[in-house]
């Protein structure tokens, strides 16, 4: 039977360049080890949790949720390069449940958007405003006590452990002990000990696992090359003290680290077992975080129950002066045609099922910007995708599609069968699209719109153009691998070997190949860099760090931890603000044609049955039409 332990201190490749485990990895690995749980607790953030619960539930064990945050060695605004550990000191924080989350996400958003030096960096004022529901582990030989500890000031490092202490409570409170083989161990671990036997701080073990297996050591110090700009060849190199000890060490090997401390074992059971954490989904919750839209003034918003009749009122409004502007129907009109009532049927439908299935706020928040973008001259597409079967989109000017006219489906875009949120393609000028989404920052509060995080992973050609580099090896010779490698988005390393005897053989004659392929086979797939989606946005009926962390992209926008699937699923809502140079050519053709031949144009007018139009899209002279000017198409 395996000796029960369960590792607390885990980075998986959501530390970027720095963690090579995959979080479906240390789940498979967990179950093989006859573990329980495991936490998560990445560098300065939080992104791996919904893919960490995900597959730790898919093999039944339970996830624990973490952070290994910085800790700034005073207030996290300043920031003075002079200052002893400006980055901020190590400290292991794991939700014991969902309160304690919530509060690691609004230190995450601290951290990234004001408190960024170098890393972004906590302090303990902020420790203590959001302590409840956390529980911290004092960290590595980078954290306060164990750093302290290390250059002999002893009375400094007692201090900083009463102040933990006093922040998260004494049955929150860790002091961690890590042995990997280093010199510095043998000095911090007694001490470490001697403290928390005095003062009556309960011990815990851990190991700080940054790849799967002892034999990816090397591996891992590629991918630190990778990540610092550096070769295996320079001496100088940033890599990990001591030897390959940083794996994902089994209960075996941690209890003979520590046979002096079998209590620091058991509390990792302990910490695990208190830990319990649900966040609340679409799909198991019905988890709903969709701005309200905010009506006039007039309308009586008392009870969530007025609001929303008063909502699906307004709605019915908009699309009763649309079908009037659109088709001359007079809603109220005592007597109404065959036909004019087809439409009216189809309105009535319509916004039956929006209101059932609780989407009329999210209409008229399209609707709201949209009519923005129209009165600030913001030019904007006519409509794409299944949202343009929506008749009261038409009517409100959400598309400038006609369902009716081309036989449009409005049970693709919203079906009460099919429990998925709608999804509107908005297309805006290319120039202009920053209008938009300051007015929706405006609109619904800074903290309640931000951008999406996406992550860019190693894939086949990349991740063998990175190793060969740090493997000190020429452009060129990276080069001439890669090239064996197919230019398919869905290609893998194993697949490209199987298909390709040349690869084949170039891997088994020359061993500098080999070895490349070696490490890129470990590192294929593994998160290079965190970047922001091009199009998508966040609009939340409260702030975005009440449901998940966020970091900030390279211009110092605020963005979600998570990527777009992720957040979809907790019920963000997302909208994707997509800018269309396309669009900013029509309309600079449309100023120039008026400039030149004093003729007014509006893109929506440009009849869609010119004959020549079609002569030139049937020639394939398609260069600059949107979705059309593929070689598949012009060739």
């Amino acid at each position: 039977m395996s000796i029960p332990f369960v590792h607390l201190h885990v980075h998986t490749d959501f530390s970027l360049l720095d963690g090579t485990t995959k979080c479906k990895d240390i789940a498979k690995t967990c179950k093989e080890m006859g573990m329980t749980a495991c936490a998560v607790t990445d560098h300065g953030n939080m992104s791996a949790t919904m893919e960490f619960i995900e597959v730790m539930e898919k093999e039944g064990l339970k996830p624990i949720i973490g952070c290994e945050f910085y800790v700034a060695p005073g207030n996290y605004l300043d920031k003075n390069s002079n200052a002893s550990h400006a980055q901020g000191y190590h400290l292991v924080c794991l939700a014991e449940n969902y309160e304690g989350y919530i509060n690691m996400c609004h230190l995450n958003e601290e951290a990234w958007l004001k408190g960024y030096y170098y890393k972004p960096r906590v302090d303990k004022d902020l420790l203590r405003k959001y302590h409840k529901g956390v529980i911290a582990l004092s960290a590595c030989l980078a954290g306060e006590v164990a750093a302290k500890f290390l250059i002999g000031a002893d009375e400094q490092a007692e201090q900083a452990i009463d102040e933990y202490r006093e922040i998260f409570g004494p049955d929150n409170y860790f002091l961690e002990l890590q042995d990997h083989g280093l010199p510095e161990d043998k000095i911090v671990i007694p001490k470490i000990i001697d403290a928390a036997h005095r003062k009556g701080i309960p011990l815990v073990c851990t190991n700080d696992s940054h790849y799967l297996k002892r034999e990816h050591a090397e591996a891992h110090e590629v991918f630190l090359c990778i990540g610092t700009q550096t070769t295996m060849l320079d001496e100088n190199r940033f890599k990990f003290p001591g030897g390959p000890e940083y794996y994902f060490k089994s209960p075996e090997e941690m209890a003979a680290l520590f046979p002096q401390c079998p209590e620091a074992l058991e509390n990792t059971v302990k910490i695990a077992e208190r830990c319990h954490i649900h966040i609340p989904t679409v799909e198991g919750d019905g988890a709903n975080h969709y701005p309200e839209y905010p009506l006039p003034e007039g309308y009586d918003v008392s009870t969530p129950e007025s609001a929303k009749k008063e909502r699906a009122k307004y709605l019915r409004g908009l699309a009763i002066e649309g079908m009037k502007e659109r088709y001359n129907i007079d809603v109220d009109a005592p007597e109404h045609t065959p036909q004019e009532q087809l439409y009216i049927d189809r309105m009535n439908y319509e916004l039956g099922i929006i209101d059932q299935m609780g989407f009329t706020s999210y209409y008229l928040v399209v609707w709201d910007f949209l009519h923005f973008a129209r009165v600030d001259g913001v030019p904007l597409g006519p409509g794409r995708g299944s949202g343009a079967g929506s008749i009261v989109a038409y009517l409100i000017h959400i598309t400038d599609i006609d369902p009716i006219k081309y036989d449009l489906l409005f049970e693709r875009f919203l079906n009460p069968e099919r429990c998925s949120p709608p999804d509107f393609d908005i297309d805006l000028c290319e120039r202009r699209r920053h209008r938009v989404i300051e007015y929706v920052h405006d609109r619904y509060g800074e903290g309640n719109v931000v951008q999406i995080g996406t992550f860019g992973t190693l894939k086949a050609k990349a991740v063998v153009k990175d190793v060969a580099r740090a493997l000190g090896r020429s452009f060129s010779e990276g080069n001439m691998i890669c090239k064996m490698i197919p230019a398919d988005p869905k290609m893998t390393l194993q697949k490209a070997y199987d298909e390709s005897p040349e690869l084949q053989a170039l891997i088994k004659n020359e061993p500098w190949v080999a070895e490349v392929w070696k490490f890129a086979k470990v590192l294929e797939g593994l998160n290079r860099n965190m970047s922001m989606h091009a199009a998508g946005v966040i609009i939340c009926d409260t702030r975005v760090s009440n449901v998940c962390p966020i970091s900030k992209g390279a211009n110092n926008e605020p963005t979600t931890q998570f990527p777009a699937v992720p957040d979809e699923a907790l019920g963000l809502l997302k909208m994707d603000f997509l800018g269309l140079r396309n669009l900013t050519i029509i309309q600079d053709a449309l100023d120039l044609i008026e400039k030149n031949t004093g003729k007014h144009y509006e893109s929506s007018s440009i009849p869609d049955d010119d004959p020549k139009a079609y002569e030139l899209l049937n020639s394939g002279k398609t260069i600059g039409v949107f979705q059309l000017e593929s070689t598949g198409l012009q060739d």
